[in-house]
């Protein structure tokens, strides 16, 4: 038996900030962050430690509150302890920010992107634009 999932127009969901203490101990644990893009044919990973640590420093906790946005992908961060904590990736119009996931996959924290984070999707939004449409792989121009 299916449910159905009804959004309502407008309603508005909020979530509080991810824990300042939290993300200072995600930065001495993270091991690897990962990006998967909804709908675009590719993800990327930050497998070295000292790249998964600025993406961390990226985040800035902000509580979140948001109407109408669709997660453009998601963002895995990988901790030396074998934990894997999931976000939801917004970066359309005013809607940019992270959601994290608890256990149930439920909205728990929020945070926005610094600068150096919004620019570093926006670049690799601008590679997807650029690929051939046909393979979904760059252009090598």
């Amino acid at each position: 038996m299916m449910e159905a999932q009804v959004l309502l127009p407008n309603s508005s969901k909020k979530v509080p900030s991810i824990p300042i203490d939290s993300l200072e101990k995600y930065f001495y644990e993270i091991n690897q962050v990962d990006y998967v893009f909804h709908g675009m044919g590719m993800s990327m990973a930050v497998e070295n430690q000292e790249e998964a640590k600025a993406n961390i420093a990226m985040l800035i906790p902000k509580s979140v509150e948001w109407t109408d946005c669709e997660s453009i992908g998601k963002m895995y961060f990988l901790l030396a302890d074998g934990r894997l904590l999931n976000t939801d990736l917004y970066h359309e119009g005013k809607c940019k920010f992270l959601i994290f996931l608890n256990e149930n996959n439920k909205p728990a924290f929020g945070a926005e992107l610094n600068e150096r984070g919004q620019n570093l999707i926006e670049q690799v939004l601008s590679m997807r634009k650029t690929a051939n449409p046909e393979t979904n792989e760059p252009n090598k121009n």
